[in-house]
């Protein structure tokens, strides 16, 4: 082991093992830890701008995380990028991500179809894709785990609306109100079959209604309404 207070080379330099800055035991090729009050690294290429680039057993990028420049101090986008093209970016005025654009729009979180600079991907791939991971199914129930959750505000026990497909192919739409706990609301099943307030029937919508004279016709096989009796 050699241990130097400093080091400095002007030309190429070769370490057969393991480098520790401000470490005297590295745990990798290169552990960098900083001391008090700096910053760990700092990457910059020949123009100035941060540059940090991955590379591939042949030496060939195949990953790049940089800055473009020339924007305000600070707020120029951190952009991530395969050899094929842009593939992400974080705005550095608003903190908007962008994925598979290279465009900031106006939302916090932004998915765009893949630019032409990547290979199209077949027809039926989605934009986006929420799973719920393995051992995480639908449960049939809007309080399960995973869904989609679009939270209103975090006052009290906290406001929002839930969008949750269950293992079967169901659509669930919940509300919580001040609550810890979802309330269903809508259902659509993999028949189509939409109830509103109550579980689909084999109608093709179902929901409870508080409209009495709707009771008579709503149990006739052919009227298309009907209501789960609730009145």
């Amino acid at each position: 082991k050699v241990v130097v207070d400093q080091f400095q080379a002007n030309g190429d330099a070769f370490f057969d093992g393991k480098v520790g800055i401000g470490e005297s035991d590295p745990d990798a090729t290169l552990h960098i830890k900083a001391r008090s009050g700096n910053t760990g690294l700092y990457v910059q290429d020949a123009t100035g701008s941060p540059n940090l680039s991955f590379l591939d057993v042949a030496g060939t990028i195949q990953w790049q995380l940089y800055s473009t420049m020339g924007g305000a101090a600070g707020l120029d986008p951190l952009i991530l990028a395969s050899s094929a093209g842009e593939a992400m970016r974080i705005d550095g005025a608003t903190g908007n991500v962008n994925i598979g654009g290279g465009i900031n729009g106006n939302a916090t979180l932004q998915v765009a179809y893949p630019s032409s600079a990547f290979p199209l991907p077949a027809t039926s791939t989605p934009t986006l894709q929420i799973s719920q991971g393995t051992g995480q199914a639908g449960s049939g129930d809007i309080n399960g785990n995973g869904g989609l959750e679009l939270t209103g505000s975090v006052y009290g026990a906290g406001y929002g609306v839930k969008f949750y497909g269950s293992d079967d192919g169901t659509l669930l739409i919940g509300q919580r109100v001040n609550s810890n706990t979802w309330t269903e609301r809508m259902r659509i099943d993999i028949n189509g079959n939409v109830g509103i307030g109550g579980t689909p029937t084999t109608f093709d919508l179902s929901a409870k209604e508080q409209l009495a004279e709707w009771k008579t016709k709503a149990k006739k096989a052919s009227w298309p309404i009907v209501t789960d009796g609730a009145f």
